[in-house]
C-alpha cells in the first residue's frame, strides 16, 4: 500500500515521515529528493505493508512529485501552522492531484507544527472548513510531540482499505501499475532538478 505525503517545502514533511515510519524527531532542512521507506501496520486482523513516500515539496519540484502520484492508495497533505502561505497552496497541490489521477484517492489534510501554539497563523475552524468542503478529513498534527501523527495515517489506511474491500479489482492495478523503489529512484536520478 503506497502513501504519499506532499506540500511545499518547510511545513515539515520529513519529520512526519521520520516520527511515522522509525517514530523518531529530528528537525531537518528541506527535502530535496524525495526519500521512501516501509512500515509493517496491523490492523484489523491483518498485516499491511505501508510504502510511505516523503516527497520534494519545493514548487520547482512539482514535477518530480507527479511521478509518484501513479499507483498512490492514499495522499497525505501536510502544510504548516504558523505559516499561511503553505495553506493558501493547498488548493493547488489539490489540482496537481486531481489533474495527475488522483481524483479518488484518498486524502488527509495535516495541519503540522500545532505544538507551536503562540506561531499558529492558520485557525483550526478555518482549515477543517477547508477540508470538509473537500471532503477529506483533517487533523492538527505535531510531528515533534508525536500529537495526531499515527491517528492520521491509520486514517488514511483504514480508508484505503475499506475502499479496496468494497472494489477487490483495485487490489490488481496497483501490482500491474506501481514503479518499484528502484525504478523510481532511477527516474529521479535522470531527472534535471
Amino acid at each position: 500500500m503506497k502513501i504519499l505525503l506532499v506540500g511545499d517545502s518547510g511545513v515539515g514533511k520529513t519529520c512526519l515521515f521520520t516520527r511515522f515510519v522509525r517514530d523518531k524527531f529530528n528537525e531537518t532542512k528541506a527535502t530535496v529528493m524525495p526519500n521512501g521507506a516501509n512500515r509493517i501496520i496491523h490492523s484489523e486482523c491483518e498485516t499491511i505493508d505501508l510504502e510511505v513516500w516523503d516527497t520534494a515539496g519545493v514548487h520547482s519540484s512539482r514535477t518530480l512529485t507527479r511521478a509518484f502520484y501513479n499507483g498512490a492508495d492514499g495522499i497525505i497533505i501536510a502544510y504548516d501552522v504558523t505559516n499561511i502561505e503553505t495553506f493558501n497552496s493547498i488548493k493547488q497541490w489539490l489540482c496537481d492531484i486531481q489533474s495527475n489521477g488522483g481524483r479518488e484517492t484518498p486524502k488527509v489534510l495535516l495541519g503540522n507544527k500545532c505544538d507551536l501554539i503562540n506561531e499558529k497563523k492558520v485557525e483550526t475552524d478555518a482549515a477543517k472548513m477547508f477540508a470538509d468542503n473537500y471532503g477529506i478529513k483533517f487533523y492538527e498534527v505535531s510531528a515533534k510531540t508525536c500529537l495526531n501523527v499515527e491517528k492520521a495515517f491509520f486514517d488514511v489506511v483504514c480508508e484505503i482499505r475499506n475502499r479496496q474491500k468494497s472494489n477487490p479489482e483495485n487490489e490488481n492495478y496497483e501490482i500491474e501499475n506501481r514503479m518499484t523503489y528502484n525504478e523510481k529512484r532511477d527516474l529521479i536520478a535522470n531527472l534535471e532538478i
